[in-house]
C-alpha cells in the first residue's frame, strides 16, 4: 500500500491525528483517488478498476457511518481535494442511505462538500415540506437552494396547498428578508408582455426553446430543450424542415453545461408529446427526468436506446411494434408497473429493466439471450414468461428477484450461468427464495436447478 493509499484508508477509518501525520510528511491523495472522488463510477472511472475500486472504499465506509462520521470525514476529503465530491443521489436517497438521508447532519454535509448537480433539489424540497421540517428548509436556505425566486416562490405554493404552517411561514419570512420585490415585480410585468406579444410558432420564436442540428437528409435534431414548461409538445417541424430524432440529453437534467436552474425545470417535467415524424430517440434523453410520467414512442422508433428513461416516474409505456431493440439499461430505475414488449423485438440489452417494479413480464419469442442484470433488483417481479427457442441465460439476470415465484424454462435451454459472490457460487435464481422453476423432463434447465437447489415442477405437471 502506497503512502496515497495509507492516507485514504486512514481517513475512511477517521484516524485523523495519523492522516494528519501523514500530510505533514507530504502525503497526498492521488489521481486515481482523487478522480473516484471527484467524478463517481459514472464517468470514465467506471472503466478503471483502481478508480472503481477507490469509490467503493466510500461507499463501503459511508454505508455504515453515523451522520456524524460521515459528514467529518467528507469534510476531511473535501479539503484535501478542493472540489465538491461526487454525488450519487439515487443511493443517498434511495439506496443504502435513505434512512439517514434527512438527518440533519447527513444531509448538510451532502449540501456542504459535495456537488449538487444531481440533486434533485425541488423534489427533495417537497419532500421536507411534505414532512414539515423547517430546519432542514433553512438548510436548503443557507446553501442557495431558495435563491432564485421562481422556486423559491413554487416552495411557498407548495407548502400553502399542503397546509405546512410552519414551513410556509419560513418560507413567506425568507422572501421578506431576502427578495427585491420591485424588481422581480419589473421582471415579471417585462417577462409576461414579451410572452404576450410573440407567436410560439414563429421560427424565432422556437429557437428560443428548441437548439436542434439539421442533418445530411435535410431532417432535424432535436438537441436541446431550453423551454420553461413542464408539458411539452415537441414539434413536428421547424421552420420547412421535418424533426426526425431527439438527440442524446435532449431533455436530461444530468446534461452537461446546463446550469443549476435548467437542471432543476428538467427535473419538472411531467409528460413530452413527441410527433410522429420522430424515428429515433438518442441515449439518455430522458435521463433522470425525475418527474417525467407521460411520454409516447411514435411508431417508427426502432431502437430504445441506452439509459434513455432511466430515472423517470413512468407507470405505464406502450412500445409500438415498430421496436426491435432495447439497448443496455435503457429503462433501468423507471417505475413501471406494467410492460408489454414487442413481439418484433430481437435483442434486451444488459441491465434493462434493473430496479422496475412490474409483476409480470413475457418475453418475445425472437429473444434468446437474458443478458447480464437484465432484470436486476426487480423487486416486485412474480412471474417470468420465456419463450421457446430461449436459449441463454446470464449471470445476475434476475439477482435480488426476491418475490419471483413462477419463471418457465424451455426445453431449448442450453446454458444458465452462475456468478461469484462472497467467494461461493450463486445461481442466476439465489435471491428468489419463493420461486419455482416449470421445466421439461430430462432437459437442461432440469439439470440446472437440481444441481443448483432451485425448486421446480414439470410442465406436464402443471
Amino acid at each position: 500500500m502506497d503512502m496515497s493509499e495509507r492516507l485514504y484508508a486512514a481517513i475512511l477509518q477517521r484516524s485523523f491525528a495519523g492522516a494528519d501525520n501523514m500530510i505533514k510528511a507530504g502525503a497526498t491523495l492521488d489521481g486515481v483517488i482523487r478522480d473516484a472522488l471527484v467524478k463517481g463510477p459514472s464517468s470514465a472511472a467506471h472503466f478503471i478498476k483502481a478508480q472503481y475500486n477507490a469509490y467503493g472504499q466510500f461507499i463501503d465506509f459511508a454505508k455504515s457511518a453515523s451522520p456524524k462520521d460521515f459528514a467529518a470525514v467528507s469534510e476531511k476529503l473535501f479539503g484535501l481535494i478542493g472540489e465538491p465530491l461526487y454525488n450519487t443521489f439515487g443511493e443517498y436517497r434511495y439506496g443504502f442511505f435513505k434512512d439517514r438521508f434527512f438527518d440533519p447532519v447527513f444531509f448538510e454535509a451532502l449540501l456542504k462538500f459535495f456537488s449538487g448537480k444531481q440533486m434533485r433539489k425541488q423534489m427533495t424540497m417537497k419532500e421536507i415540506i411534505d414532512r414539515g421540517d423547517v430546519k432542514l428548509l433553512e438548510l436548503c436556505a443557507k446553501y442557495g437552494w431558495l435563491k432564485m425566486p421562481r422556486i423559491r416562490d413554487a416552495m411557498i405554493d407548495y407548502a400553502n396547498e399542503k397546509n405546512s404552517t410552519e414551513c410556509t411561514a419560513f418560507l413567506l419570512d425568507f422572501k421578506n428578508r431576502t427578495a427585491d420585490l420591485a424588481a422581480e415585480r419589473a421582471r415579471a410585468e417585462k417577462r409576461m408582455l414579451r410572452e404576450l406579444n410573440a407567436n410560439p410558432n414563429s421560427l424565432t420564436e422556437l429557437k428560443k426553446v428548441w437548439g436542434f442540428e439539421t442533418r445530411e437528409d435535410g431532417t432535424l435534431v432535436i438537441t436541446r430543450y431550453k423551454g420553461k414548461r413542464t408539458e411539452i409538445d415537441v414539434p413536428e417541424k421547424i421552420g420547412n424542415d421535418v424533426v426526425a430524432a431527439v438527440g442524446a440529453y435532449a431533455f436530461s437534467p444530468m446534461a452537461p453545461r446546463l446550469s443549476n436552474e435548467q437542471g432543476d425545470l428538467r427535473h419538472r417535467i411531467t409528460k413530452i408529446n413527441l410527433p410522429d415524424s420522430v424515428r429515433e430517440i438518442g441515449e439518455c434523453a430522458f435521463y433522470h427526468c425525475s418527474n417525467l410520467g407521460g411520454v409516447n414512442i411514435p411508431n417508427g422508433v426502432t431502437v430504445i436506446n441506452r439509459d434513455v428513461f432511466t430515472g423517470t416516474a413512468i407507470e405505464h409505456l406502450e412500445l409500438p411494434e415498430t421496436v426491435e431493440e432495447i439497448v443496455d439499461y435503457g429503462f433501468s430505475v423507471v417505475k413501471f408497473k406494467e410492460i408489454k414488449l414487442p413481439k418484433k423485438l430481437k435483442a434486451i440489452g444488459k441491465s434493462a429493466f434493473q430496479w422496475c417494479v412490474f409483476e409480470r413480464v413475457e418475453i418475445p419469442e425472437g429473444i434468446t439471450v437474458i443478458m447480464k442484470g437484465t432484470f436486476w433488483q426487480c423487486e416486485k417481479l412474480k412471474e417470468v414468461v420465456l419463450p421457446d427457442g430461449m436459449e441463454t441465460i446470464k449471470a445476475r439476470a434476475f439477482w435480488n428477484c426476491p418475490e419471483l415465484e413462477t419463471i418457465n424454462l424451455p426445453a431449448s435451454i442450453k446454458k444458465i450461468e452462475n456468478y461469484k459472490r462472497g467467494g461461493k457460487m450463486c445461481s442466476v435464481f439465489a435471491d428468489s427464495p419463493n420461486l419455482t422453476a416449470i421445466v421439461e423432463r430430462g432437459s437442461y434447465a432440469e439439470k440446472y436447478c437440481a444441481k443448483n437447489g432451485v425448486k421446480f415442477v414439470y410442465n406436464d405437471e402443471v
